[in-house]
């Protein structure tokens, strides 16, 4: 299972430059969300060190620090907690 995850989290963090301006999520009323907090502890444990976190675009947008010390944001579904794309800030 972390071998499906691994290989998801790295197709997605080498096609996101492509899309990262296109990203949305299709994520229904706030009430199904998974709470800020829990998208949080997801992002840390994909070896992130996160900051902050918002509502960008039906996503819930992570602002972090990469596991190689750049900075980027990362866009999670709020549904499932799917990681939707990562933007390496500029």
């Amino acid at each position: 299972m972390k071998f499906v995850s691994a290989i998801t989290v790295a197709t997605t963090l080498i096609a996101a430059p492509a899309f990262a301006s296109k990203i949305s999520c299709d994520s229904g009323p706030q009430d199904g969300w998974m709470s800020k907090e829990a998208i949080l502890e997801t992002a840390k444990g994909l070896g992130y060190d996160t900051r902050a976190v918002k509502v960008e675009r039906g996503c819930y947008e992570v602002y972090a620090i990469s596991p190689k010390g750049e900075r980027v944001e990362m866009f999670f579904n709020p549904t499932n907690g799917e990681l939707v794309g990562v933007k390496e800030d500029d």
